[in-house]
């Protein structure tokens, strides 16, 4: 009975998360194009390299430890994974294409979704340049079916903290505000006005 009323409250929250908007700023003195990346189960946010002339973008994102890193997703797993802090891992993968509307297409033949947010060039350097700190050593872990690179990143993944929330707040830090929901299950661009 516990099982059933758990698993209940589970299917409860899940459907009760909710999409976040997104906001850039107003004002972009030096701007600068990153996305927000939405697919099946992840939300990232993919950075320019060179931030001025990008022909790559390196997307970053958070998840579960053992569930992302190690690939260790038998369906039992799911409770453990979302109802109470469990191991975290920070994914890197990179995308190499001409432009961003090169890039757009890449991304949508992969079955993921794109948004498109422009912020100051200055804030996307720091923020790149903090992520990308966090691999210098080299990944801990490869997953050549997801072409991603894991290392173990501070902090516990689970529904209070998932991949949209980290995206979130490294979204703000880019100097974008974000809509607020009680569960967080996908983050969305808000198009600027015409």
């Amino acid at each position: 009975m516990v099982f059933v009323r758990s698993f209940a409250l589970l299917l409860l929250l899940l459907c009760a998360s909710c999409t976040s908007l997104v906001f850039a700023p107003e004002r972009v003195e030096q701007p600068a194009a990153v996305f927000v990346l939405r697919e099946a189960l992840h939300i990232g946010l993919l950075l320019p390299e060179p931030v001025d002339a990008p022909q790559r973008w390196i997307e970053y994102g958070y998840g579960d430890w053992s569930w992302y890193a190690l690939g260790n997703e038998a369906w039992w797993r799911v409770f453990p994974t979302v109802l109470w802090p469990t191991a975290a891992t920070l994914c890197r993968r990179e995308w190499v294409a001409r432009d961003e509307d090169d890039l757009a297409r890449l991304v949508t033949a992969r079955g993921c979704e794109v948004d498109r947010v422009v912020v100051e060039r200055a804030r996307v350097e720091t923020l790149a340049n903090e992520l990308s700190a966090k691999f210098r050593d080299g990944a801990e872990v490869r997953r050549d079916e997801l072409r991603m690179d894991f290392v173990r990143e501070d902090g516990g993944y689970w529904m209070g903290n998932t991949c949209a929330d980290v995206a979130a707040e490294w979204c703000k830090a880019l100097g974008c505000d974000v809509g607020w929901v009680l569960i967080r299950g996908s983050l969305r661009a808000k198009a600027p006005p015409q």
